[in-house]
């Protein structure tokens, strides 16, 4: 039985105010809508089948003014005697913004509800892993719609509904495409005007007849295979219009032009193009934007222009003379890293009077809102998934424009940066009140303005025209208006897009849930049952059926109550399980008899090693006080004989290959025992099995070449970006490896776990305060994970120990704080005994906390104890369904494992994570002499994940806790399928 169907906005189009294509009437430029079905949910092609069929398709258009909603309601139909998955793909008119989902669930139409796209995501996975099939759907900045339903059971059916909400471009209006490819039984339009107004023209797409009546324009027929275009344009309309949304206020539409032309457009003066070579622009239509560029800069008399290329990676800036200097620096631009606009400050820009930013606006990597250039802008995109919300924000408040080349012609597009465009300086309220308004487009001349209408007094216009006044007009807001939602959600959807890297997320959610506006951070979601809506602490949408409604809320009310005495016995639970801990750690374990030895221990010459040599003390010792041992050196062995190269990447395999770790550390013997330099980690070659790398090796003297080839077949996925960047560390190429792991960033197949991935490849290349970004964005992601607060409080920890004063105190302090929230938070039983793991690593920086005057209140007392270690080795991964279990092989040969957890010397091991990211913890307060094997086995490995290979890392502490405590970190690499035993390598302590 299909359970929900999920809406995931991997990002919504928001305010796209460019023209719309001009439709050939009688020419298909693609199918429109599309409908495919598989076989059982096979995603196959031999799977693939052509029985489902759209049984009815009820199409209704509500106008007012000059904007349009749209409510489309399908009936998926399967004449066939299988189970079918359908995919419905629907490009709508741009610049569309969802304001509604929903789903048939038992005969009835569920609505689908916002929640953070996280939370979306859980409830979806979480029933794929109950064996219950569910539907997707998806909308991209492009205005694309598309659905996946499974199953669609034999001879039934489902039904979708979809709405969408419209601003009519001021020279094409509403344009909806339609293909020849799908045939609808039947089919019903409508179109209705709301307000005042004359009738609009109309366009009917092929196999629709009909006239505008006194209602409205009517049709429904049988069989219809639709093709050519639908297009409504309004003949008049008054300059403000007035509307009612649903429970959320009144807003004003306004859309005017200035009295007579302002003749020419504004001197382009000095000229900068910002050209973004972000990996997100590989594939822009790159001919397209340079050819308007040569003939905008060729009409203006421009020369020596100032041309900046910039991504994550920084800025290269040049000057110009002519086209053809211009043209093949363009043409030679290479495409890669994030796409970053903290990277354009006023100093790359320089003083230009204009300002041509040639962008996708799709900001993966830093703020964007510090983006302000005191420059008439122009915002120039060929991608159809482009960010129209912010760069049409950034463009109009400058006095420029948002130029969409993915839906306009050149010369058109060139009409348009030099015509005169009004600017609208201010909008207040009768009593002098600032209004904020969505700006869109208004045409030549003209403006249009979409904002909250004052409860009392007009409103006051104020627009700077070109080499003239300003002007200000007064527009009367009229005492009733119709209930109509779209322009509240086109303002809102601005509100959302326009100040998305200022607000924060649950300020956003709250904006989006309001106003029913798909975001980036806000998804629709349909989930079948109450039981359901409980598991996956998701309120039903407010139209939910009272009898399910009740049946939710008894089951949200013992939920509630079961996690209020689950939050209220947390700490007594930690201080429970750390007490038993500290009593471990506490009990003299040579008086214990020693276990039965076991084969795997640390014997066997001839292995990669890490070997850590100290002065262990003359006797054990049980008290409570901090045993300091000598500082640690460390050594490994290499294979190859005398001059060999220097281990660098773990390679994976099955079995008991060791993985070397490298370099020896010096220092001083003294009476306070002082910390001496931390050792090396030298890791294994990269693994040159991969065809690209195996080509890019190939190629070496010229990469640049290679990788441009081998992008073209693999760049689709993040794990070739992560592998190159690995590449090239290997080789001491700083910059190059940072700007390879940046662009995985920027390929629609990341997820949250490319962040991850990208931010750790950061701090180990040093680039520590974009690292901490990107795991502050991890932890907003996923709040309901304990995993990025501990990963971005160790983050924290590694730059305090950069610094000094306040700005160690606030790394620390937040380190802290984040530590202790994992502590104190009841989290579920995927993550048991985190809240121990944390608590050591908070512990360990309590002292210099407290030292720089911070505070360690968010901890209880009787937490508040160092539990110091001769050894302690944690564990975690960056995949959800891989299970990584942490194995330590003893001196005696006793192995320490998940099911055999403590050694009879003292060896801890934690609890067991079998459902990803770890961490795992083995410590020992005091290490008998002898070798400590570590080992990594792999029971299971996530075998879908675009990242490629699951890393785990693995943190080795020697005198944990205490002043000459040193750290070894090593990145290990796990295919997927690859399932077994792998050597981190040893620890030695050698008594003197």
């Amino acid at each position: 039985m299909l359970r929900f169907l999920l809406l995931n906005l991997v990002a919504t189009f928001w305010m796209a105010v460019s023209p719309n294509p001009a439709f050939a009437e009688d020419v298909d430029a693609k199918p429109n809508p599309v409908l495919m079905a598989r076989a059982n949910g096979v995603s196959d092609a031999s799977a693939r089948s052509k029985a489902l069929t759209i049984d009815t398709m009820d199409m209704r258009v509500k106008l007012h003014g000059q904007t349009a909603e749209t409510t489309l309601t399908l009936r998926f139909a399967n004449p066939s005697s299988q189970s079918l998955e359908g995919e419905f793909v629907l490009d709508m008119p741009l610049g569309s913004v969802v304001t509604g989902y929903a789903l048939d669930i038992g005969g009835a139409m569920v609505d689908g509800v916002l929640v953070p796209p996280y939370q979306a995501r859980q409830a979806y996975e979480q029933r794929v892993a109950q064996r219950v099939d569910p539907g997707i759907v998806e909308v991209t900045y492009g205005s694309q719609f598309s659905t996946r339903v499974f199953p669609i059971f034999p001879r039934q059916g489902r039904t979708i509904r979809l709405s969408f909400v419209t601003p009519l471009d001021a020279e094409t209006g509403y344009a909806l495409p339609f293909g020849s490819t799908v045939t609808v039984g039947t089919l019903k339009l409508s179109i209705e005007a709301v307000g005042e107004g004359t009738a609009p023209t109309i366009q009917l797409p092929r196999g629709v007849s009909g006239k505008w009546g006194a209602g409205g324009f009517s049709f429904e027929g049988k069989d219809i295979q639709l093709g050519g275009v639908l297009k409504i344009q309004p003949t008049t309309a008054p300059k403000l219009t007035l509307s009612t949304h649903p429970g959320e206020g009144r807003f004003f539409d306004i859309i005017d032009r200035a009295d007579t032309p302002s003749g020419k457009a504004v001197n382009a003066g000095t000229i900068a193009i910002l050209w973004d070579r972000s990996r997100s622009r590989l594939n822009a239509d790159h001919a397209k934007e340079i050819e308007l560029l040569t003939k905008y800069l060729e009409g203006a008399g421009a020369s020596d222009i100032r041309l900046v290329q910039f991504d994550s990676g920084g800025v290269d800036a040049s000057t110009h003379s002519d086209d053809v200097s211009l043209r093949a620096a363009l043409n030679g631009a290479r495409y890669g890293g994030a796409t970053s606009f903290a990277t354009l400050t006023n100093v790359a820009i320089g003083k230009a009077d204009t300002c041509l930013l040639v962008s996708d606006g799709l900001a993966t990597l830093d703020r964007r809102d510090a983006f302000d250039p005191a420059c008439r802008l122009f915002a120039i995109t060929s991608s159809r998934d482009a960010d129209r919300g912010f760069l049409g924000a950034r463009a109009r408040r400058s006095g420029g424009d948002l130029i969409d080349l993915a839906s306009t012609a050149t010369d058109a597009a060139l009409a348009r940066m030099n015509r005169a465009t009004p600017t609208v300086v201010s909008v207040t309220d009768g009593e002098g009140k600032r209004i904020d308004v969505a700006t869109l487009d208004g045409g030549t001349n003209g403006w249009r303005i979409i904002g909250e209408a004052p409860d009392r007094g007009d409103v006051i216009v104020t627009i700077a025209e070109t080499g003239k006044a300003n002007i200000t007009r007064r527009y009367p807001v009229p005492s009733t208006a119709p209930v109509f939602g779209g322009s509240g959600a086109l303002w809102a959807a601005h509100e959302i897009g326009a100040n998305a890297a200022d607000l924060k997320p649950d300020a956003l959610l709250k904006l989006a849930r309001r106003y029913s506006v798909a975001s980036p951070l806000a998804s629709f979601i349909v989930l079948e049952s109450p039981q359901d809506y409980a598991q996956a602490q998701i309120d039903p949408p407010a139209t939910y059926p009272k009898a399910q409604r009740a049946a939710y809320d008894n089951m949200k009310d013992d939920a509630d109550r079961g996690r209020a005495v689950r939050v209220k016995n947390q700490s007594a639970a930690v201080a429970r399980q750390f007490a038993a801990k500290r009593a471990w750690w506490l009990s003299p374990k040579e008086a214990k008899p020693t276990k039965e030895r076991r084969s795997g221990g640390g014997g066997g010459g001839g292995d990669d090693e890490i070997a850590v040599t100290a002065g262990a003390d003359a006797a054990a010792n049980a008290d409570e006080e901090m045993s300091p041992r000598e500082p640690i050196i460390v050594t490994a062995a290499r294979r190859g004989g005398e001059g060999s190269p220097a281990p660098r990447r773990p390679r994976p395999s099955v079995g008991n290959n060791d993985y070397a770790e490298a370099a020896s550390t010096e220092g001083t013997d003294s009476a306070r025992r002082q910390i001496r330099p931390q050792s090396k980690i030298v890791l294994e070659t990269w693994n040159a099995s991969r065809p690209y790398l195996g080509a890019i090796n190939a190629n070496s003297e010229n990469p640049a070449k290679a990788i441009a080839m081998q992008e073209k077949k693999y760049g689709s996925l993040p794990a070739f970006y992560l592998d190159v960047s690995a590449w090239f560390a290997e080789k001491g190429q700083k910059a190059q490896a940072l700007r390879m792991a940046a662009s995985a960033l920027d390929l629609p197949a990341r997820n949250n776990d490319t962040l991850a991935i990208v931010a750790a490849r950061f701090l180990r290349l040093g680039e520590t305060d974009r690292a901490i970004w990107l795991l502050e964005q991890l932890v907003t992601l996923e709040p309901d994970r304990p995993q990025p607060r501990r990963t971005l409080a160790l983050a924290l920890i590694q730059r305090a120990q950069e610094q000094k004063g306040g700005a160690a105190k606030a790394d620390l302090q937040r380190a802290f704080d984040l530590l202790a929230e994992v502590v104190n938070t009841p989290w579920d039983g995927r993550y048991p005994e985190i809240e121990l793991i944390a608590l050591n690593d908070a512990n360990a920086i309590a002292s210099r906390l407290t030292a720089l005057g911070g505070s360690t209140r968010a901890l209880d007392d009787d937490l508040l104890q160092m539990l110091d270690a001769d050894i302690r080795v944690v564990v975690e991964w960056n995949t959800k369904n891989s299970d990584m279990d942490l194995w330590v092989d003893e001196p005696d040969g006793e192995r320490i494992i998940f099911n055999d957890p403590r050694s009879a010397k003292g060896g801890y091991l934690s609890r067991d994570m079998t459902q990803g990211f770890g961490p795992e913890e083995y410590f020992i307060r005091k290490a008998p002499d002898g070798t400590y094997t570590i080992r990594i086995n792999t029971f299971a490995t996530d075998r879908l994940n675009p990242n490629g290979p699951t890393t785990v890392t693995a943190r080795l502490y020697r005198n944990f806790g205490r002043a000459n405590q040193s750290e070894e970190l090593i990145d290990l690499e796990v295919l997927p399928g690859v399932e077994g035993e792998m050597r981190i390598g040893r620890i030695t302590i050698e008594g003197k």
